[in-house]
């Protein structure tokens, strides 16, 4: 009867009385295939493979046979026995095969589904990965540039290990510390804690954007220290919140740049929010209050006088504070913006609507909001000049002109009255003049129209010197409160 094969490493199994004077080279070659499955290794070229083997490049598939009477060693690139070998590398002809490629692992033929256990590494041109497979089970991938540790098995064992299937040893591994190349550990506590004793943790391949995130629906915290101190949480809600924790009357620090985009700005405990506009506007949605200086070139949005200005709507906006771009002077300048534009409130440090001492003249019974009675000016005309405002005066200048007639008279605080003039019958008034009459005896009063047949009117004796007269009100000089009149020169608008 004719030897056979084992299907996992094609061991030549003698039968009684078999290879009578050969038996000591089949055993030594046997032994050799054993010792290739134990610490062998192997180069196989997956567009030049082993002998037996089939290279599919329309389908990128090889199908790699261990044929029973290969040969058992395994030096060279692509050996008969390299089907044997402990640790094998997949290369290519040099070039990118462009596809993925897939590996079939087969025993003396194409039906044969070997069991083997080996070491794996997937060194393919171009980044392609290897898809592991023995006959019509799962696959198994093996990434490129990766290595793995292998095993097949070709009919199900009970539940632990289903039919067909190639599968890591390593995917999941249970070890106490692993120590890396330079000397760093990771370890673990009973707790479950991961220490990594390295100073830096790196993630991602430096191609992408890495992530770090917590299994499921839970916070990812960062904390600094061994207990309960201050902490970054990103939180798992609907918005992705993070959350800044500093421990007791600790400070968050940024040291460099804070950049925050977003409408919604900074939104401080209170929900006052710290936004910037597309121009550059810094808004405060309330008050500044500053326990020292608040200096630099531009500082805008002191005060919100009411909710942020809807479009259109002119009757909300912010004052605020900025240096002019319009004045040669440093000082900040008082600015009020809405949706219509800026109203410019101060130029080169002054206030530019009313400064305060400034006096006016208002028409009402106390004084306004905002403004301190004078009551040092009191029971004085007012008098309106064009450069002597807010002095007091007695009288005021002298002023000749044409008077009633035309004669010259003087316009004065001095009152110095109206030229005179000769009164008519007219202007004077009702009155009588007594008078002395004679008398003829036995012939009635001398009034009497039987005493003479003829008589004469008598004028009495006239008084008066024939003049002139005038009203005067000598000297009459009231106190008055000079003033000027002023029209406010329009806001200017930046």
């Amino acid at each position: 009867m004719a030897s056979t094969y084992s299907t996992d490493y094609q061991i030549t199994l003698m039968t009684t009385g078999e290879d009578s004077g050969t038996w000591g080279a089949v055993t030594n070659s046997n032994l050799e295939r054993i010792g290739n499955s134990v610490g062998g290794s192997a180069v196989v070229n997956v567009e030049a493979p082993p002998t037996g083997s089939i290279w599919d490049s329309t389908g990128k598939i090889l199908d790699w046979i261990t044929e029973n009477t290969s040969d058992p060693g395994t030096s060279g690139v692509s050996p008969d026995g390299s089907g044997r070998a402990k640790y094998v590398v997949f290369i290519d002809n040099g070039v990118d095969i462009t596809a993925t490629v897939k590996v079939r692992i087969c025993g003396n033929t194409l039906d044969d589904d070997p069991e083997r256990v080996f070491f794996a590494k997937n060194s393919l041109t171009g980044g392609q990965d290897i898809e592991f497979q023995i006959g019509a089970g799962t696959v198994y991938t093996l990434l490129n540039g990766k290595s793995a540790l292998l095993f097949t098995n070709s009919v199900a064992k009970g539940s632990g290990i289903a039919a067909n299937t190639v599968a890591n040893i390593l995917d999941v591994i249970q070890v106490t510390s692993l120590t890396l190349q330079n000397g760093e550990t990771i370890s673990n506590a009973v707790d479950g804690t991961v220490v990594i004793d390295g100073t830096t943790l790196e993630v991602g391949d430096g191609a992408a954007i890495a992530t770090v995130r917590s299994s499921g629906a839970y916070d990812l915290e960062l904390r600094a220290g061994d207990t309960d101190k201050a902490k970054i949480v990103v939180v798992d809600d609907t918005n992705g919140s993070i959350s800044l924790e500093p421990d007791g009357t600790g400070v968050v620090s940024v040291v460099g740049t804070l950049d925050v985009s977003g409408a919604g700005g900074i939104i401080l405990s209170n929900d006052e929010t710290i936004t910037n506009a597309d121009d550059g506007t810094i808004a405060f949605s309330g008050d500044i209050e500053s326990t020292g200086s608040i200096t630099g070139t531009v500082l805008e949005a002191l005060t919100q006088v009411s909710a942020p200005a809807a479009p259109g709507d002119t009757t909300k906006g912010l004052v605020y504070t900025k240096v002019s771009t319009a004045s040669s002077d440093t000082n900040p300048e008082l600015y009020y913006r809405n949706n219509s534009g800026i109203i410019r409130l101060t130029r080169d440090g002054s206030a530019e609507s009313i400064e305060a001492g400034s006096k006016m003249v208002f028409y009402q019974a106390a004084a306004p909001v905002g403004w301190t009675l004078d009551a040092t000016v009191n029971d004085k005309l007012v008098m309106v000049t064009d450069n002597s405002g807010g002095t007091d005066l007695v009288g005021g200048t002298a002023y000749s002109g044409a008077g009633p007639g035309g004669s010259s008279y003087k316009y004065n605080w001095t009152m110095e009255g109206v030229p005179g003039h000769q009164l008519t019958i007219a202007e004077m008034p009702a009155h009588t003049h007594d008078y002395s009459r004679g008398t003829v005896s036995g012939k009635g009063s001398s009034d009497s129209a039987n005493c003479f047949s003829t008589y004469t009117t008598v004028a009495s004796v006239s008084t008066g010197g024939d003049g002139t007269h005038e009203h005067r009100n000598t000297n009459w000089r009231p106190e008055v409160a000079a003033v000027i009149i002023c029209t406010k020169d329009a806001y200017s608008v930046d």
